[in-house]
């Protein structure tokens, strides 16, 4: 079994497992994850808040009966976006609503 070089370039990825307090990621990204908020100082607050807004959003979705969700949007940049959102009903048949 070969072991992986660390790595020398910092990743998002990683970057929000240390932000989180998980335990994958690099003295790299710990580095860049600090510069970063040197910055913008209250960025790992906002992007906790963030992340359990699309959890809760996502429960709420799923309660109500959603199990596929998909975005879709015309390539002309006057033309609106259009949200499609398909859903089971009981008997498994699946329909799309558009808002």
């Amino acid at each position: 079994m070969t072991q992986e070089a660390e790595p020398t370039v910092p990743n998002t990825g990683r970057m929000f497992d240390y932000w989180l307090g998980g335990k994958h990621y690099y003295p790299v990204d710990v580095a860049a994850a600090k510069a970063f908020e040197a910055v913008f100082d209250d960025f790992p607050r906002v992007f906790r808040a963030l992340r359990d807004f699309i959890g809760r959003a996502s429960h709420f979705i799923q309660s109500q009966g959603v199990d596929h969700q998909a975005a879709t949007w015309r390539s002309t940049a006057t033309a609106p976006r259009r949200w499609i959102t398909r859903s089971r009903s009981p008997s498994g048949a699946t329909r799309a609503s558009r808002p």
